[in-house]
């Protein structure tokens, strides 16, 4: 096959993956809006969770609402009247609220909210491939094969409610695992604050960094306690904060849900499940050793959050467990590769390299 052919076939491939990303996040993010919604749960409905008056712990999740309000700052009084007015006569508009349960009067914070969130999920894919492509070498094929099951393995997650900040906490987290594999401090820093921002469950990037960069092989004591202390001081400072703007709000720091929703759950199972789950399972530990230290310090990240989800959740609510996802399915990624027959050779980045 001659050099044309290949770089013909190469670009029929781009083509394809393009359409393809195109079409799959449209319908990812459609069944994220329509089923369950993300205006459902009384104690976190849209316009209480964008003006800063939902119930905690979910008000404390203030950076898409931040933003949204921002943006509407932004926006002349004049011409925010205008487009309501304008947007709102249309009868599709009205429909497409109607169906969605959606308040009328919070009709441009919601356009805004829903580009917000398409942006995060287009994030979450292109944090993904560079979080790859810091653990693994594999072809292109693979890699774009890969983002693309795993963008539509995110439908698994849409169960009981979706959240403003759901896919703002997948990409945010998964490109900090990112940049943590590459040692890219600065920039992991300034993530990592804008990941507390949005969600109180940023403190497991900093249980992976301890897991990983304890050894003195990989950092040295004093740079391991500088990044960890900023880490711990830098969640502290924005949870503070968080607290301090929102202690009128009704409410706990946590939901306690009575674990007898979960023992049911857990005995509901059928047979077929738990088998399909133990399948799981086994794949993900087919050939540990082999797979990169960093995820299989990583997935260590999976104790806490289902400790947490068996006291504060439903086990079967899968979006509690976004964290762990990018984890996971890299974990799968070098398994598959060893029954299918194509290579996801693990890649090590110095502590030092990178650093920025």
């Amino acid at each position: 096959m001659t050099a044309v052919d290949l770089g013909r076939r190469a670009s029929t491939w781009r083509i394809f993956y393009l359409c393809a990303s195109i079409i799959l996040s449209a319908l990812v993010f459609g069944v994220f809006l329509c089923r369950p919604g993300i205006n459902g749960y009384y104690r976190a409905m849209f316009g209480d969770m964008i003006y800063g008056t939902a119930a905690e712990p979910f008000v404390h999740r203030a950076l898409l609402p931040t933003a949204v309000r921002l943006v509407m700052l932004a926006i002349p009084p004049n011409t925010a009247t205008a487009i309501h007015y304008s947007l709102g006569e249309h009868t599709a508009v009205k429909n497409l609220f109607t169906i969605l349960g959606w308040e009328q009067e919070y009709l441009i914070e919601y356009f805004i909210a829903i580009l917000l969130m398409y942006m995060s999920l287009w994030g979450f894919v292109w944090a993904l491939r560079y979080l790859l492509s810091g653990v693994y070498r594999v072809s292109p094929r693979v890699r774009d094969v890969f983002t693309l099951v795993t963008l539509v393995g995110l439908t698994q997650f849409f169960r009981y409610y979706s959240y403003l900040y759901d896919f703002p906490a997948v990409f945010l987290f998964t490109l900090g695992l990112a940049l943590m594999a590459r040692a890219k401090w600065k920039t992991f820093l300034v993530v990592y604050l804008i990941a507390c921002l949005n969600k109180e469950t940023t403190i497991l990037l900093t249980v992976v960094f301890a897991l990983h960069f304890w050894s003195r092989t990989r950092m040295t004591r004093a740079r391991f306690a500088g990044l960890l202390l900023a880490q711990l001081a830098i969640f502290a400072a924005v949870n503070i904060v968080l607290f301090a703007a929102f202690r009128d709000n009704p409410g706990s720091f946590a939901e306690v849900h009575f674990p007898h929703h979960n023992l049911e759950v857990l005995g509901a199972y059928p047979l077929a499940t738990v088998f399909g789950w133990c399948g799981l399972v086994l794949l993900l530990f087919y050939k540990w050793s082999d797979k990169p230290l960093f995820l299989r310090h990583s997935l260590w990240i999976v104790v806490p959050l289902v400790a947490l989800t068996f006291c504060l959740g439903y086990l079967d609510e899968l979006r509690d467990y976004y964290e762990a996802y990018p984890v996971v399915a890299l974990l799968l990624l070098h398994s598959v590769g060893r029954v299918w027959g194509f290579e996801a050779v693990p890649v090590t980045y110095p502590a030092s390299a990178g650093a920025d």
